[in-house]
C-alpha cells in the first residue's frame, strides 16, 4: 500500500499526506466544494443533455467568416475556448469572492480575503490584442478587422436548430 511504503520512507510526509486527504474529504463533505488541487471526476464533467441550450461563436475576419473547422485542434481550441472563458470570468468574479468570502468567514479568515486577488483585471481592449494575435497567428496573415457574433442552439430533430439570431459580441474591440 502507498501510505505503508511513504511511512516507512518518511513518516512526517506520510502524516502530512494522511492530514491532506483527510481535510480534502472533510472539506467536500461539509462544504460542497472543492478547496484544494485534487481532481475531481465531477468537477470537470458532466452530461451534456439534448436539450441544452449550446452558444455557437461567428468569428469575421477582415469581413470574411473564418471557418474554424479548417485549423487543427489546438488552434480551434484556444480560439473557442478563450472567447468562452473570457466572457465567463467577466459575470463570474463577484460570484467567486462571494463564494469564497463566505468559505473563510466560517473558518475565521475572513480578514484574509481580498477582492483584488478574485478579480479579472483584463479588459476588452487588452483581451482584443491578445485575441488577434492568436487569430493571427492561426491563419497566418494579419487581422485588421475582426467581429464576432454568437448565436444559441438546441438540438431538436437529431440536428441544431438556432433559437435566436445572431449577435454581436461588443467585448471585441478591432473595428
Amino acid at each position: 500500500m502507498f501510505i505503508k511504503k511513504l511511512y516507512t520512507y518518511n513518516k512526517l510526509l506520510a502524516i502530512a499526506f494522511i492530514c491532506f486527504v483527510s481535510c480534502f474529504l472533510f472539506l467536500n463533505y461539509k462544504w460542497g466544494m472543492v478547496a484544494t488541487p485534487v481532481y475531481q471526476f465531477g468537477m470537470f464533467s458532466g452530461p451534456i443533455h439534448l436539450t441544452d441550450t449550446q452558444k455557437v461563436y461567428k468569428l469575421y475576419v477582415n469581413d470574411e467568416q473564418l471557418d474554424i473547422t479548417k485549423y487543427r485542434f489546438a488552434q480551434k481550441d484556444i480560439m473557442l475556448v478563450s472567447l468562452e472563458k473570457y466572457t465567463a470570468s467577466k459575470n463570474g468574479n463577484s460570484e467567486v469572492f462571494h463564494t469564497m468570502n463566505y468559505f473563510f468567514s466560517k473558518m475565521g479568515w475572513r480578514h484574509l480575503m481580498n477582492e483584488v486577488v478574485f478579480t479579472n483585471d483584463c479588459n476588452d481592449l487588452f483581451f482584443t490584442k491578445w485575441f488577434m494575435k492568436v487569430v493571427e497567428a492561426a491563419i497566418g496573415y494579419q487581422v485588421k478587422k475582426l467581429t464576432l457574433y454568437s448565436q444559441l442552439y438546441v438540438w431538436k430533430e437529431n440536428k441544431p436548430k438556432p433559437i435566436n439570431l445572431p449577435k454581436k459580441e461588443i467585448f471585441i474591440v478591432a473595428n
